[in-house]
């Protein structure tokens, strides 16, 4: 969990929510403060060795396929 808060960026994180799967290994993770002013990020956790990587400050909206 620590981490994450790393990673994000954030600060402590009140919750991390499965967003999706980028390909086979890779599942990207959504963290968001609390309270009024509460920030997102997006970032990607590769199952198979553990790393988490930043991806984009925001909420998670979805995954747009042609």
């Amino acid at each position: 969990m620590e981490l994450f808060y790393t990673v994000s960026k954030l600060g402590k994180l009140t919750w991390l929510l499965p967003a999706g799967w980028l390909d086979e290994q890779t599942l990207v993770v959504q963290g968001k403060t609390a309270g009024k002013d509460a920030k997102a990020a997006s970032m990607a956790l590769n199952v198979t060795t553990g790393k988490i990587t930043y991806l984009a400050p925001g909420a998670f909206v979805g995954f747009l396929y042609p």
